[in-house]
This record gives C-alpha cells, sequence and structure tokens, in this order.
C-alpha cells in the first residue's frame, strides 16, 4: 500500500474505511447527525465508534451536538473537544485519511447517497512513518483537550439553534454587541478584548524587562507603552491568536465600562502570556466597522452589563477574554442569548 491522493467517492470509502478499522482515533473538527446516525446502523462500526477517541470542536457552531450525544457523550472520557481544532484527521490500524472532510453528510456522505461538497484528502497506510507521526500527534491533542460535558453540549446546543437567529432578540439601540451581533461579517480585521484585573507594578517590570529582552532595540518604545495597555499573565492560545488591532473594553467592580478604545499591538509573547498595546484614535476603528456603528459614548452607557456576563461565561479565572474577530463575539453572544 501506498500513500495515495483522493477525491468525491473514493475519499469517502477511504474515511468509511478507516473508521471500521479497530482503535479509532478522530480529530475531526466538526460533526453531523445525519452521518452519525447513519455510521450507528452498521453494527460493526457502531461497535467499534463506541471504543473510539475523539476530538471535536463544539466552539463554532460546525458540529451537532447531537451527533456528539449519540456518540456516548457527555462524560465520556474518549470524547473530548478543543475548542481551536480545524483539522480533520482519521486514524485506525487500517490506515489514515488527512482530509478536508468533516465527519457529515456533506463530508463524507452516507449510505444512500454522495458527499454535497467537493473534498479531498489523502490516504496514509497503517505503520507508515506519517501515520506514526499522527498517531504521537493524536495522543497530545487528546491529553489535552477537555472531556465533553453536559455544560459544553448545552452551550452547543444554544449556538447551533440562535447563533444567526435574530428574530427573537431585542434590538438594544448604542449597544455595541448589539451591532456585532447583527452584522458580524461585515467588520473588518478587528478584535475585541474585555478586562476586570488590574496589573501590579511588579509584573509590569518584569513584563518590560522581557519585551527589552527580546527587543534590544526598541526599549524606548517598550518604555513608552502606557500602563493601561499591558496584558498580563495571559493563555498562550489568547496571545497567539490576539489581534493587530481591537477594541479594549475595562469593567469596574460595579460592572460599568469606565474605558472603552482601540489599540493595536505593539509587543507580545506567547511563550510569556503578555501583549503590549498603543492606543489609536476612535475613528480608526470606526473605519473597520460597518456603516451605523454606536457612538462611543452610547456604548459606555449600554454595554457593561454583557461585558460582564461574557467576562464570566468565558474566562472566570484569568479577568479577561479576547475574541479575536466579530464572528466569534457574534457567536458567544448567541450563547448567552441562549
Amino acid at each position: 500500500m501506498s500513500i495515495e491522493f483522493l477525491s468525491g467517492r473514493q475519499l469517502s470509502k477511504a474515511i468509511l474505511k478507516v473508521i471500521d478499522g479497530e482503535n479509532i482515533r478522530c480529530a475531526v473538527a466538526f460533526w453531523g447527525e445525519t452521518l452519525v446516525n447513519s455510521l450507528q446502523t452498521k453494527s460493526c462500526i457502531a461497535i467499534r465508534l463506541r471504543k473510539a477517541k475523539i476530538v471535536c470542536n463544539l466552539a463554532m457552531g460546525g458540529t451537532n451536538p447531537r451527533a456528539i450525544r449519540a456518540l456516548g457523550a457527555p462524560d465520556k472520557p474518549e470524547i473530548r473537544h478543543d475548542d481551536n481544532l480545524h483539522a480533520k484527521v482519521y486514524l485506525s490500524d487500517a490506515g489514515m485519511v488527512v482530509s478536508s472532510a468533516n465527519a457529515s453528510a456533506n463530508g463524507i456522505g452516507v449510505t444512500h447517497g454522495p458527499a454535497a461538497f467537493i473534498e479531498a484528502g489523502s490516504f496514509f497506510p497503517p505503520q507508515s512513518k506519517q501515520w506514526a507521526a499522527a498517531l504521537v500527534w493524536f495522543d497530545n491533542l487528546f491529553n489535552d483537550a477537555a472531556i465533553v460535558d453536559e455544560k459544553t453540549l448545552v452551550r452547543a446546543e444554544r449556538l447551533l439553534s440562535s447563533q444567526w437567529d435574530l428574530r427573537e432578540r431585542p434590538h438594544l439601540p448604542g449597544s455595541l454587541f448589539d451591532f456585532v451581533a447583527r452584522n458580524a461579517n461585515g467588520f473588518k480585521s478587528i478584535g475585541f478584548v474585555i478586562t476586570e484585573t488590574e496589573t501590579t507594578e511588579e509584573e509590569r517590570e518584569i513584563v518590560r524587562k522581557d519585551a527589552i529582552k527580546k527587543n534590544p532595540g526598541e526599549k524606548d518604545a517598550v518604555n513608552a507603552i502606557d500602563d493601561n495597555w499591558m496584558y498580563i499573565d495571559w493563555e498562550h492560545k489568547d496571545i497567539s491568536l490576539w489581534p493587530h488591532t481591537f477594541i479594549s473594553m475595562h469593567l469596574n467592580e460595579d460592572r460599568e465600562l469606565v474605558e472603552v478604545c482601540g489599540g493595536e499591538v505593539k509587543f507580545c509573547s506567547s511563550e510569556k502570556g503578555y501583549v503590549l498595546a498603543d492606543g489609536i484614535h476612535w475613528n480608526q476603528i470606526r473605519k473597520l466597522m460597518p456603516h451605523g456603528a454606536p457612538l462611543l459614548s452610547m456604548i459606555k452607557q449600554t454595554d457593561g452589563e454583557t461585558a460582564w456576563n461574557l467576562l464570566r461565561a468565558e474566562s472566570e479565572e484569568t479577568g479577561g477574554v479576547m475574541f479575536p474577530n466579530a464572528q466569534e463575539l457574534a457567536r458567544a453572544l448567541a450563547m448567552l442569548d441562549g
């Protein structure tokens, strides 16, 4: 057996062959209910699927949580999720397929019809060096992923049912969050950061020293960064996805927005977990938003409670939450609405 490039029906057959093997491991972002129900009717595959190790993505609205329930979630250690997963890797003792195809009727097809989308990928035979490397990669991914629990499934169900359905959403004039929910796809490259905690002088000093060490020719620029534009002790994944231009929203203890302003990243380190930014004029921010965006003064008056709720829902420990783009913020808002 050799490496093969596949598309169409041949790709679907290869994926089904892999998940008909022993020791199934699937790092596949998105799962559809129709496909899973179809596979469950095949007794041999159904038995093996119940033993499969699976990592999926339940945060982006692409997975039907009913499919994950059908596989045995919640609280089944073999079924896990990672909010950053976008890969589609099917592994077993029968080989490996790496492809664009999600585990859905659109991606793979079902017994009564072909896949709806044009997909392509490659098959790697068992015991090949690529297959062996993928096993190591999968094990690391699986060990770092979280077990799918009931809370995660409920949030995914809310997201699936309501993320783009705004008919029941009350209009809130002056709210940036309401504007994002209704116009997410009209935003250009801009992210959103909500914080409530302050950094300490000691933390800032440590970060400045590290930034100067990494950027020896930028000492004056690092020291010129305002204390309020220093984001410290964030997770690696947040820093790696941090948008160059973003809206910063800072809350006080009374859930009031005391600062809403635009910023641009100047220095960062995902290893050390910090971002150093600088403020930019709000007019520059408005150019990245669709026409009709609310006034800055109205945002401060209107959005404090929603900002607080987002913070509590997304990040109970770090004191801050980051959304890399308007679409991700809209998804989080949809889950709040649910």
